[in-house]
């Protein structure tokens, strides 16, 4: 057994599409630290198992901004450079990678301002 904060598997029409472990921001590990976990290091055997992107989202739920560590090449692609996201740049990734359209209503209750993700 080993300890995993909250593990996702995000899906489209019942296929997985990325698997993800989320974080609280009062984690006070480095990147490298987070990768080198067992639980982490499970969540991207997961993605390349499954052939999807596999990555961290470190979580602020004061306004919740991500801090997004990619696992995998999948990850990579999906999230490029930008590793601190707002709310709303997070879930269009998200939806981006479920090839899915954010409902109105979801996007306008989104949180679009920023504070850093430590």
């Amino acid at each position: 057994m080993i300890d995993m904060d909250f593990v996702a598997v995000e899906f489209e029409s019942l296929v997985p599409r990325g698997v993800c472990e989320y974080k609280h921001a009062n984690t006070r590990f480095s990147d490298e630290e987070l990768r080198r976990k067992a639980g982490v290091r499970v969540v991207r055997a997961l993605g390349e198992m499954a052939g999807i992107p596999a990555w961290i989202a470190v979580y602020n739920p004061a306004n919740w901004a991500f801090r997004v560590v990619p696992l995998n090449a999948g990850a990579e692609a999906l999230f490029g450079a930008e590793r601190v996201l707002t709310e709303a740049d997070y879930v269009a990734r998200i939806y981006e990678l479920r090839a899915a359209e954010i409902p109105d209503d979801v996007a306008e209750g989104l949180n679009r301002s920023f504070l850093p993700v430590e």
